[in-house]
């Protein structure tokens, strides 16, 4: 199997944190790297996002946090909960967690920044 390994062009990771495709569920949060099999199909979106230079190849490997992660489907929080991949990840599986949650322990969330903050805490509100 032969694949490529792609993340988010750092020039637009402050227009937005998460790229997704919904024909795929291909899911990139920033800083994140994912490994896309060659022969896979793209949906419309991914290959227009790799066109357009908001995805872009790399040469570094899937992060271990993120490789193969599938969103948990026992968390409480809403599928298009910001971050809600990333949260999950970081151990914040629930709403409830979020909340009580420092905004110190939420930066601290690999691909979790100031503007993901503020969407998350805009969301819990």
């Amino acid at each position: 199997m032969s694949s490529k390994n792609y993340q988010l062009n750092e020039k637009l990771q402050g227009e937005g944190t998460t790229f997704f495709d919904p024909e795929t569920k291909l899911k990139v949060v920033r800083n994140q790297v994912v490994s896309i099999d060659v022969n896979q199909r793209k949906g419309k979106l991914t290959l227009a996002a790799i066109d357009a230079g908001g995805l872009i190849e790399t040469n570094r490997q899937p992060s271990k946090s993120f490789a193969g992660s599938k969103s948990d489907d026992s968390s409480d929080l809403p599928q298009d909960f910001p971050s809600r991949d990333a949260l999950i990840a970081g151990g914040y599986d629930s709403l409830a967690k979020v909340k009580a949650a420092s905004d110190d322990e939420l930066h601290a969330v690999k691909g979790i920044g100031n503007a993901s903050l503020e969407k998350i805490r805009a969301a819990v509100q």
